[in-house]
């Protein structure tokens, strides 16, 4: 293993200016990852709020001229067959 490392460092420094680039564009890689994930972690509870404060069951649905459902009773129906007895559809 040891050889199979010294043959690596030393083809690699063959590159030249080269590896540096390659150093260079592996260290930013790597960074820009961490830099994304943290970024994800610190507008998470910015984003849970967000969502939390959207209330789901404040949406309503048309069926015809006169008839509106909203989401919560349609989350109360619970098979198919409900749905359609409630809706006439």
């Amino acid at each position: 293993m040891k050889v199979f490392h010294k043959k690596a460092f030393k083809d690699f420094r063959k590159f030249g200016w080269r590896s540096i680039l390659i150093i260079l564009i592996l260290i930013l890689s790597i960074g820009g990852s961490l830099g994304f994930i943290y970024v994800l972690l610190a507008a998470d509870p910015w984003i849970d709020s967000y969502f939390d404060n959207v209330n789901h069951a404040d949406y309503v649905y048309q069926l015809e001229e006169s008839t509106w459902i909203n989401q919560s009773v349609l989350d109360g129906l619970s098979d198919q067959d409900e749905v359609e007895d409630y809706t006439g559809r």
